[in-house]
């Protein structure tokens, strides 16, 4: 059976992985400097580091559309509704970082709010893991909320 929620906690551990390699080619292209820009293997390796996060980013967007879809199956009555609201929700979390991110760096540096985001994220993926498996589970109504039952197939 499909877990999209355990998928989804897999290709965000990818994506920490990653951006741990966007971090190091940043710290190395700082080091280089003006020189990086004519550097062809840091263009090079700048260029499929986009790629993949630009894939993984593609793939986040199809787990959480099935995620959501799930979500609606299980309320028919305003599956649109959900759709759209949980869709909104998600734009939004993924909207706000790139507003505040610049004021952070500011104060304390690109290398600490990495460090930071990297420590939230990943105790996060730890405290929830339970959670996340929870919700893979189609029988288990708990998730869906007080006297919900799960949509039979």
């Amino acid at each position: 059976t499909p877990r999209p929620m355990s998928t989804l906690a897999w290709i965000f551990v990818l994506q920490v992985m990653l951006s741990l390699g966007v971090q190091a080619h940043f710290w190395q292209s700082r080091q280089i400097g003006q020189a990086a820009v004519e550097d062809r293997t840091m263009r090079a390796i700048y260029v499929c580091l986009k790629q993949l996060s630009e894939a993984l980013g593609t793939i986040v967007f199809v787990i959480r559309m099935s995620i959501f879809n799930r979500i609606a199956q299980n309320n028919q009555a305003i599956a649109g509704t959900v759709i759209t609201f949980l869709a909104s929700v998600s734009n939004l979390g993924g909207m706000l970082p790139g507003t505040w991110a610049p004021l952070v760096v500011e104060a304390i540096g690109i290398d600490a709010l990495a460090a930071t985001c990297l420590g939230v994220g990943l105790s996060v993926l730890v405290l929830y893991r339970g959670k996340l498996r929870r919700m893979d589970d189609l029988q288990d109504a708990g998730w869906l909320g007080l006297g919900t039952q799960p949509h039979q197939d």
